[in-house]
């Protein structure tokens, strides 16, 4: 949301997005797949908003935390 007056501009952001004109969605850091496994996201896996969920090759088990 961006709020003009004279000779000047503010934005304020929603979440996840950066820049001027909030024009460019922030990068998370990459993810490492986990050891015996693979990540499979909807999107790259740095991206805004993206789903990924850890994967086992077969014969292992995924343990741990879901979020």
């Amino acid at each position: 949301r961006c709020v003009e007056t004279i000779n000047h501009s503010a934005c304020l952001c929603e979440p996840g997005f950066i820049g001027n004109r909030c024009q460019t969605a922030k990068e998370c850091p990459p993810l490492s797949p986990p050891e015996n496994g693979y990540l499979k996201c909807s999107e790259g896996s740095s991206k805004f908003n993206t789903t990924c969920q850890f994967k086992c090759h077969p014969g292992f088990l995924l343990t741990g935390s879901s979020a």
